[in-house]
């Protein structure tokens, strides 16, 4: 499978590659815009390397989407359904792929963000007041700054493992378009339909997962507070590829 996962990254090379030269030249920008203690540019770099972060995920998951479903309808599926490498190895190392991408751009994204607020607070001192005022509007409502980052990296946290989710989903609704429903007409809007009615499902539940914790004011309590979340979204990952290969292996038509 790791073989697979480095042929995965090296099919999408590119599209990674333009992501990460777009995100690096807007970081240089906000650089150059702060340093000239230009706000406008600075607070328009700001913007659009949050829209760029937003983006960036939105076009992992189209690839590896747009992949999958590209070799269950061209010749290429068959030379790689069709080895003796089983279905979930291949499905597997799609992911897989997806997730080192994202882990990537989490961790520059992560540290561009550092390094950007340390930078605006230094050039621009006068938003310090605008902290410590966010500062005390939190203390008034009963949270410390701690605790409403914590709260924060809880609910990324959960983002990004139900992003998975929904691309283990993605691939499920589009296998049983090509297996089970792949001698009719409209099978790709038939996947979508599937892939919608499943996510709204999936989305719908996890809404009565229990809270371990009221209000997270420890790291421990927040690792603890996502158990559920974790569990439960983990479970619709490997159902979903689970089902995905099984459709495979028995019904795959190429």
């Amino acid at each position: 499978m790791l073989r697979l996962t480095k042929y995965e990254l090296r099919k999408n090379i590119m599209g990674t590659v333009i992501l990460f030269g777009i995100i690096i030249g807007l970081e240089i920008y906000f650089v150059i815009s702060a340093l000239l203690e230009n706000r406008d540019h600075t607070a328009m770099a700001t913007a659009f390397l949050v829209i760029a972060a937003c983006v960036s995920y939105f076009c992992l998951f189209f690839f590896g989407v747009s992949s999958y479903s590209k070799e269950l309808r061209s010749k290429t599926g068959y030379l790689t359904f069709m080895t003796p490498i089983s279905s979930f190895s291949v499905i597997g190392s799609k992911l897989l792929s997806i997730f080192i991408t994202g882990v990537f751009f989490v961790i520059l994204l992560s540290v561009l963000a550092c390094i950007d607020m340390a930078m605006f607070e230094n050039v621009f001192p006068e938003t310090q007041l605008f902290t410590d005022f966010l500062d005390g509007l939190f203390n008034m409502a009963g949270y410390s700054p701690e605790e409403f980052w914590l709260t924060v990296l809880v609910n990324v946290a959960i983002i990004l493992i139900s992003f998975y989710a929904v691309i283990a989903l993605a691939y499920m609704s589009i296998t049983l378009s090509s297996t089970i429903f792949q001698n009719k007409k409209y099978k790709g809007v038939i996947s979508v339909i599937i892939f919608i009615l499943l996510t709204l499902l999936v989305s719908k539940i996890s809404e009565f997962l229990p809270d371990i914790y009221e209000n997270v004011t420890r790291m421990g309590e927040a690792m603890l507070q996502i158990v559920p979340q974790l569990i439960y979204w983990l479970a619709i990952t490997i159902g979903a590829l689970f089902l995905s290969g099984k459709f495979l292996d028995k019904k795959v038509s190429l």
